[in-house]
């Protein structure tokens, strides 16, 4: 085998080696470090999952609020809801609020 030879199937080879080199350093370029990359998408796509989770948990308390405004209230109901939400009380009553401490805020 003449030196030639050698240079040109070492020439080769070393072609080979790089244009492989070269395609594999771009599939983990789009993997790991493009802006769309693989690792992007999958944490988009949880993300996108939770939101719908909570978008449905959302609408299912949209739809059961509508049904208690919905029906009618009675005036006990009023009351009550005057006392426990905006602490209002009679004319001759007194309210104290009670803050339970182990509460978080």
């Amino acid at each position: 085998m003449a030196f030639s030879d050698w240079l040109k199937h070492a020439l080769g080879r070393f072609r080979r080696v790089v244009i492989a080199a070269s395609g594999i350093a771009v599939i983990v370029w789009f993997v790991l470090f493009d802006s769309y990359s693989l690792v992007t998408r999958i944490r988009l796509h949880r993300e996108k999952a939770e939101l719908i989770e909570n978008n449905t948990i959302l609408r299912n308390e949209m739809a059961r609020l509508d049904e208690v405004l919905s029906r009618d209230l009675t005036p006990n109901e009023i009351e009550r809801i005057a006392r426990e939400k905006y602490f209002m009380s009679r004319a001759d009553e007194t309210v104290y609020t009670v803050i339970d401490p182990l509460q978080k805020k």
